[in-house]
């Protein structure tokens, strides 16, 4: 029972110190995705936008 106890005791040490590694892993993928997403509404958004403003200027 006491080495069952040790090695997750252990085990949990382990993965505590690999944590912040698990999450810089999550947050570059999470990162990478946001940047694209952004660049595709700009990307739409602004041929949109871009004759509603010349429009206006004309006016």
């Amino acid at each position: 029972m006491q080495d069952i106890k040790g090695t997750y005791s252990s085990m949990y040490k382990e993965i505590i110190a690999l944590a912040p590694l698990f999450k810089l892993a999550v947050s570059i993928p999470a990162v990478i995705v946001l940047g694209k997403v952004l660049l595709h509404i700009v990307a739409i958004g602004v041929p949109f936008a871009a004759p509603a403003s010349l429009l206006n200027n004309i006016r």
